[in-house]
């Protein structure tokens, strides 16, 4: 009995011990199998993140492509802008030329006819001298009226010729005539003064607020960049809001600053924003020669101004992209005749710089001759007047003047 019961303890012992290693290795399997998960959530977050790198990258290549497919675009609509300018420049060469050999085959004609008449002329001279000696003078004074009406047909054609040749080429060349000329006024006006640009941290004696307003895409942007950093971007890029860029120049030991203030062209922000308008000395006024929308809505603008700003603000007109004469849709004549309410209109080109420099000297020159140059005048009349009071004296009063215009500028 009693081996019984130690036999029965040992089985129980057994089973036991069993039972304790089928656990451990279940918990064992268990972990191996959460360290599998966790390796292969490891993997997959890695992929992850390896496919998230490629499709970036596959992204810049493809906005690289763009890029260069863009700037390859530009290029060719400036290299075919570029060759129909050949064509019609070669077109209007050989239009003139064909038409100076009709003029030179027509003279050479005429003359000819001249000369056989002449010679007819002769001949029967010859023949008659022998039998009439009195019909001779009369001959001669027919031939001479013959001559004399024949040269002044000749002139009157020549003149003719002439005038259709002058209206063709004001026909072909009006822009450019026009632009020409209005540049060379321009330049003898600008060749009295000297002016330098300047660091934009000197000191100034002057500083003028200039607006620059029109309608979106007319050019603002590119037509502050040519006239102050001398570059071009063909590249549009709207402006957001407004930009404000320093313009440092001396003119005649007077340093002006220039407050230059590209807006928006759009209405909402520009035109509501009273702020913009405040304390502005001269609104510059620009439109696209080639968008008769534009220059309509000049006169919104100025309305505008006018309503927004003080009542002294001066206001200049400016036809800007006039390289592309050939879509043109404001003619230069309708714009100068408009442009008598304001003070000063010219015409530019922001890609090539046409006037541009002129347009910048002109806004400097009329600051320096209108305010800058009349205040200085004031100023030293009102400084004489209040020297020679109480002096007893001419020349107590000229030695006050003298002393007074000394202390003058030192205090100023």
């Amino acid at each position: 009995m009693f081996l019984i019961i130690i036999f029965f303890l040992i089985i129980m012992e057994n089973s036991n011990i069993n039972t304790n290693l089928s656990t451990d290795n279940e918990n064992n399997n268990n972990n191996e199998v959460k360290d599998e998960d966790k390796e292969e959530q490891k993997l997959l977050n890695e992929n992850n993140i390896l496919n998230e790198k490629k499709e970036e990258n596959e992204q810049d290549k493809i906005n690289e492509k763009n890029e260069v497919n863009n700037n390859n675009k530009n290029d060719k609509d400036e290299h075919k802008k570029e060759e129909e300018e050949e064509k019609n420049n070669n077109k209007n060469e050989n239009k003139k030329e064909e038409d100076n050999n009709n003029n030179n085959n027509n003279n050479i004609d005429n003359n000819n006819i001249d000369k056989n008449d002449k010679e007819e002329h002769k001949d029967d001279n010859n023949n008659n001298n022998s039998n009439h000696n009195e019909n001779e003078e009369e001959k001669k004074v027919k031939e001479e009226e013959e001559k004399k009406e024949g040269s002044n047909i000749k002139e009157d054609n020549k003149d003719e010729i002439k005038k259709d040749k002058d209206k063709n080429k004001d026909k072909e060349e009006e822009p450019q005539q026009n632009e020409m000329q209005y540049s060379h006024t321009l330049e003898e006006t600008m060749e009295k003064y000297l002016i330098q640009k300047m660091p934009d941290n000197s000191k100034e004696d002057a500083n003028f607020k200039i607006l620059f307003l029109g309608d979106s895409g007319v050019g603002k942007s590119s037509l502050v960049i040519r006239g102050i950093k001398k570059e071009f971007d063909s590249c549009y890029k709207p402006t957001v809001g407004f930009d404000l860029i320093n313009y440092v120049v001396k003119i005649n030991d007077k340093i002006i600053k220039l407050q230059i203030w590209d807006t928006c062209g759009q209405e909402e922000f520009s035109m509501c924003n009273q702020s913009l308008y405040k304390n502005a000395t001269i609104a510059i006024m620009v439109y696209s020669i080639i968008s008769k929308k534009s220059y309509d809505n000049i006169k919104k603008w100025v309305n505008h101004a006018k309503d927004l700003s003080n009542e002294n603000i001066i206001f200049f007109l400016v036809g800007n992209k006039c390289d592309l004469y050939n879509e043109r849709e404001v003619s230069f004549n309708d714009a100068k005749r408009y442009s008598k309410d304001f003070k000063f209109f010219v015409e530019t080109s922001s890609k090539f710089g046409n006037n541009v420099d002129n347009l910048f000297k002109k806004i400097v020159i009329y600051l320096y001759e209108n305010i800058v140059k009349t205040e200085d005048e004031n100023n030293d009349s009102k400084n004489e007047e209040f020297i020679t009071e109480g002096s007893s004296s001419f020349l107590d009063s000229k030695i006050l003047q003298i002393e007074g215009k000394k202390k003058c500028l030192k205090c100023c």
